[in-house]
């Protein structure tokens, strides 16, 4: 290849990094469990219809601090772990934290247990914990028939 290719190619790698910036897959913002202020966040796709709650979606807590981790492909399906999350469950992902911890919808706070940096067995953890929950157990179902063969 020669200097003109190589120097676009960088070109193109830094203008997908500032678009997958700009649409809304890190922001930069303050958390209750985390004093740093740039705290990246992977936004929930969508808010849980028909609740009472002033929080319309859930907020996971995770020490994975590498975003990219939450695109790794979830056992059973063909998405994504954090689209899971995000899509399924109502979840914003706020990356590396002190701790992972799970916030309800109605501010309900879950430690959870699992403290490695296996996102797939982190993911499973907080599915789980979710579908614990009144909400959640019609959140679960829904993603399972979609997913039957997820393995949760």
């Amino acid at each position: 290849m020669n200097a003109k290719m190589l120097a676009a190619g960088n070109t193109m790698k830094q203008l997908w990094l500032i678009l997958f910036m700009i649409l809304g897959c890190a922001n930069s913002t303050g958390s209750d469990n985390d004093n740093d202020q740039s705290t990246i966040i992977l936004e929930a796709l969508r808010e849980r219809p028909g609740v009472s709650f002033v929080n319309k979606t859930r907020n996971y807590y995770t020490s994975i601090a590498d975003s990219l981790l939450f695109e790794t492909i979830f056992p059973g399906t063909e998405i994504t772990c954090g689209y899971i999350l995000r899509f399924y469950f109502y979840t914003n992902i706020y990356l590396s934290s002190n701790s992972n911890e799970l916030f309800s919808m109605d501010g309900s706070k879950f430690v959870l247990t699992n403290s490695s940096k296996d996102v797939i067995a982190l993911t499973r953890e907080v599915i789980k914990t979710i579908g614990g929950m009144s909400m959640g157990a019609n959140e679960l179902e829904n993603f399972l028939e979609d997913h039957p063969d997820a393995g949760l």
